[in-house]
């Protein structure tokens, strides 16, 4: 299908300098007009800045790194959720019931918002974008750095292995380098 398209732009591409070309030679500012309205029609130019653009790459493999820290953060969880929920204490429980959300203190949300904000404006997201995505990744750092319920799991005396902030601030950083490697 993608090579059928690219069929498509090409006869597209010779049929427009068919037009324009008819009965006269263009001019260097004529093909270039050809060259740039082509190529806003076809997006060509902007898949060559996507190849020559680092930054999808980078970025997409700091969403991996996120995701598994995220996925193996959510097994942590479930491990000690698992133990609370037989316990008999009644604050055990529902200690058990706040999952991950309760511990990113509503901070993993805006995080997941922004990852889809700058997916959804590759190649290149703007200022603005980046900059809300630095502001969500960093408050969820501080977070998990500074609260005594994240503390609490990480330190917990039922013997389930938990590194909460570590874990996800490892996928934190990640999100932030590929951040400072946009637009450059």
């Amino acid at each position: 299908m993608k090579h059928h398209f690219r069929f498509i732009i090409a006869r597209i591409e010779c049929n427009f300098q068919e037009i324009f070309a008819v009965s006269s030679s263009l001019t260097a500012d004529q093909s270039a007009f050809i060259s740039r309205y082509i190529d806003a029609k076809t997006g060509a130019k902007v898949e060559e800045t996507a190849k020559d653009d680092p930054f999808p790459a980078i970025w997409r493999s700091a969403v991996k790194s996120w995701q598994t820290s995220s996925e193996l953060v959510d097994q942590q969880v479930t491990n000690l959720q698992s133990h609370l929920r037989q316990a008999s204490d009644p604050r055990l429980n529902d200690i058990a019931e706040f999952g991950l959300n309760a511990l990113t203190g509503n901070h993993k949300v805006p995080v997941l918002a922004a990852i889809r904000e700058i997916d959804s404006a590759q190649p290149s997201p703007d200022l603005n974008t980046l900059s809300d995505a630095a502001i969500a990744f960093s408050a969820l750092e501080s977070h998990l750095a500074t609260d005594a319920r994240v503390a609490a799991c990480d330190n917990n005396p039922f013997g389930v292995k938990m590194n909460l902030a570590a874990t996800l601030g490892a996928g934190l950083q990640k999100l932030n380098a590929a951040l400072s490697k946009a637009n450059q």
